[in-house]
């Protein structure tokens, strides 16, 4: 077997895979560094990036359903995002290394809940966790498109 045919086939069964794992959720990215998935959501007629489209949908479950901290936690859990916590309590987060790149901060994209605990929502999100995030709000109810 030739290596071309070879890389091809473990190509196709990546893709198999990752069809199964995510849904088949993940666009297609092309291999060299300096291009980016710049995909685009529609959530509500409006269009978003990846992180800013979980800051809306985030924003639009806590006017709907006046979680608590703990509440909005549970729902939009660790596990959706990976390395960081979707939603971090606002002191706490300050503390955590590069904390204005790794989390929505400014004024208007700060969260007040029912607690009065104000949150911040996480902006790091590419190809491979936001599968999981929109799965998620779909299961809440939430309509997303890609563009």
């Amino acid at each position: 077997m030739d290596i071309e045919r070879e890389i091809l086939e473990l190509k196709s069964r990546l893709e198999k895979l990752e069809s199964i794992v995510l849904g088949g959720a993940i666009p297609k990215v092309s291999a060299e560094k300096s291009q980016r998935d710049t995909s685009r959501y529609m959530f509500q007629g409006k269009i978003y990036p990846k992180n800013r489209l979980v800051l809306a949908i985030i924003k639009e479950y806590v006017k709907e359903n006046s979680p608590t901290n703990n509440e909005l936690k549970s729902t939009f859990d660790k596990s959706l995002q990976g390395s960081l916590n979707v939603v971090e309590d606002y002191a706490s987060a300050m503390n955590i290394k590069d904390f204005s790149k790794r989390y929505f901060f400014k004024d208007e994209d700060v969260i007040t809940l029912r607690d009065n605990t104000r949150v911040v929502v996480c902006t790091q999100w590419g190809i491979y966790n936001i599968p999981k995030f929109i799965k998620c709000a779909e299961n809440l109810g939430y309509t997303i498109q890609v563009i």
